[in-house]
């Protein structure tokens, strides 16, 4: 079997900046977006865990929503993340939606690839449904009045020891220091630690 990259319900790219690409979503598309999220995530689960059992070494990791899960999910995550070039055009468009002094900061010529956005979200559905089942009082919470917000349309976890945990958004952090050797796979429950308090 081959993982099931996800497609998304609105006009979203998966690529770098992400958020640029939410905040452009209209108000019955965030919505639309956020109800599709919701509904997706035991498929999304089931895709995860099938992939991740179908990889020699990981044939026992079950989905259990336990801290302990983490590390080992992290670990396989680290041996999938991948990049990819970007073209020239990429690169003009951030530039051009950035303010006049954003255009002298270099930017990275690559990006996450496309399947590791896709690892991202499953890796990241798990990662907040481990806080839900373990933090009480934790709950999903689609963003979308404070105009300026980063997560703007976005599906965020709330009732945490911080304001809101993106857990799209904190995989994609955590693929870009795989890739650059900055953290390695057995940080994730160290992660979760953090936002839990525990």
């Amino acid at each position: 079997m081959s993982y099931e990259i996800i497609e998304l319900p609105v006009p979203v790219r998966l690529q770098d900046p992400l958020h640029d690409e939410f905040c452009g979503l209209s108000k019955e598309d965030a919505k639309l977006y956020y109800a599709w999220f919701l509904k997706q995530i035991p498929h999304r689960l089931a895709v995860l865990e099938n992939t991740v059992c179908e990889t020699s070494g990981y044939y026992d990791w079950k989905c259990d929503y336990s801290p302990k899960s983490l590390d080992p999910l992290g670990q396989w995550f680290a041996n999938r993340v991948s990049k990819r070039l970007r073209v020239k055009s990429e690169i003009d468009e951030i530039y051009d939606r950035g303010p006049a002094w954003f255009k002298y900061m270099p930017i990275n010529n690559w990006d996450l690839s496309v399947e590791t956005y896709s690892f991202c979200f499953d890796i990241g559905i798990y990662f907040a449904l481990v806080l839900q089942k373990n933090v009480p009082d934790v709950k999903w919470k689609l963003i979308s009045k404070a105009k300026r917000h980063v997560f703007l349309n976005q599906p965020v976890l709330t009732g945490l020891k911080y304001p809101e945990l993106n857990p799209f958004s904190i995989m994609t952090v955590f693929a870009r220091k795989l890739l650059t050797k900055a953290s390695s796979g057995d940080r994730l429950e160290e992660l979760y630690r953090i936002w839990s308090d525990s």
